[in-house]
């Protein structure tokens, strides 16, 4: 928690399990052993693809009877060989993978998974052009039909959270592209990978944080 550590204990790593149980992890695997490392951290959150949480049914369950809600994000969109656009699930498809599994499962729903990538834009351009401006009123169109969906289902409007789109923790200067989008969503939402080339330092956290929701 923040404030909690001062001086030389601020700068003290986490331990793995702590870090997890505060926080929580990302999920691509859901065999036994996943499920078992999982179920050893204690970790209450743990974040996937609404693909994984369909093909893992079972495992989604066992996870949450033990106590470890979900955050689960409708994949990728991106162009590969620079023709064909990879949706990401549509509100609808969202929506009936939540209540499918069970809403009790599932603590946060969000749209595209780290859109804030030059890469990504460019992509998308190449096979839809549009320019940026374009790029950025496709997913802001996006986030406010995820949030028209759960807010009118009644299994789902007061117990899942409609959140705003998978930040990346870098090119967060391109954040604020989006525009405003704070009437159709419950919280922000931002991750980073300890080991990839962006060290989830403390700094880079917090900047990244504030950058979303600036």
């Amino acid at each position: 928690t923040a404030g909690t550590k001062t001086g030389t204990a601020s700068q003290q790593a986490t331990e793995a399990n702590e870090f997890v149980n505060r926080c929580g992890c990302l999920m691509q695997q859901f065999d036994e052993n996943a499920i078992s490392a999982k179920l050893a951290l204690k970790g209450r959150f743990s974040r996937t693809s609404a693909a994984s949480v369909r093909n893992n049914q079972a495992a989604i369950r066992r996870l949450g009877d033990a106590g470890v809600k979900f955050v689960i994000h409708g994949g990728v969109y991106d162009s590969p060989g620079g023709t064909t656009v990879r949706e990401p699930d549509s509100a609808s498809v969202l929506l009936s993978t939540v209540k499918n599994v069970g809403p009790q499962y599932i603590v946060g729903v969000s749209v595209v998974n780290e859109p804030n990538h030059q890469s990504k834009i460019d992509a998308i351009n190449r096979a839809v052009g549009g320019g940026a401006t374009a790029y950025w009123a496709y997913l802001k169109d996006k986030q406010q039909k995820l949030y028209a969906a759960f807010k009118a289902d009644a299994a789902v409007k007061d117990s899942v959270f409609v959140l705003g789109p998978c930040w990346a923790f870098n090119e967060e200067k391109l954040i604020p592209d989006i525009g405003n989008i704070d009437p159709w969503m419950d919280a922000h939402q931002c991750h980073c990978y300890a080991k990839a080339r962006n060290i989830a330092e403390r700094p880079d956290i917090y900047r990244n944080v504030a950058a979303a929701f600036e």
